[in-house]
């Protein structure tokens, strides 16, 4: 099988406010977890995590795309295209409180979309229906059944959507920020799943 580098990223960790929820929380923290557990496994990993504040531009929206971390990310991910297949996780967090998913421990988005390039629209799936069914055994193993889900993405994720374009398979993983609900340790188990049951077949 042909390796694949993993290219994970932050768009949402720097924090402003300890009390106003102007970030993902708990997104750079799982990031490293699994970046940490990549390298251990001998996988080609990069950690991309963007160093602006949301409330000054966010850096998965289309306005974003000419800033210098998003140029670099684009840069990175065509330069490994060059040798083969790329895979690009973007890591997000919610809080507990928010609607429809603030029970869940986490679950990940698949990107589906159409887009037109040079006149002809494609549809563009973010990863294979055999990625995704690794992806749902890693999350019913490590966290349950009833804790998880994966569910389809829209079109709010431009480092996904970009990234699509370019070549690249994509998903997203959100964590819940709440400890109560997901413990450090439920994080570290899912990202061990997460490695060994999807990531590490490409790697």
């Amino acid at each position: 099988m042909l390796k694949m580098p993993i290219i994970i990223t932050v768009a949402h960790a720097i924090c402003v406010d300890s009390v106003e929820r102007d970030c993902d929380r708990r997104a750079a923290q799982a990031a490293q977890v699994l970046y940490r557990i990549l390298q251990a496994k001998k996988c080609e990993v990069y950690l991309r995590v963007a160093g602006n504040y949301r409330d000054h531009i966010d850096a998965n929206r289309t306005g974003a795309r000419s800033t210098l971390w998003r140029r670099q990310l684009r840069t990175l991910i065509r330069e490994q295209l060059k040798l083969g297949p790329v895979f690009v996780l973007d890591v997000h967090s919610f809080p507990a409180e928010a609607d429809m998913v603030g029970h869940l421990k986490a679950y990940m988005i698949e990107m589906w979309f159409r887009s037109k390039l040079g006149g002809k629209e494609k549809v563009y799936q973010g990863w294979s229906a055999n990625d995704k069914a690794w992806a749902q055994l890693a999350l019913k193993e490590s966290l349950g059944e009833g804790g998880t889900k994966i569910m389809l993405g829209d079109r709010t994720n431009d480092i996904m959507i970009t990234s699509n374009i370019i070549g690249a398979s994509t998903a997203i993983l959100e964590l819940n920020e709440a400890k109560t609900i997901l413990s450090d340790e439920e994080l570290e188990t899912l990202m061990i799943h997460l490695t060994d049951e999807l990531l590490m077949k490409y790697c």
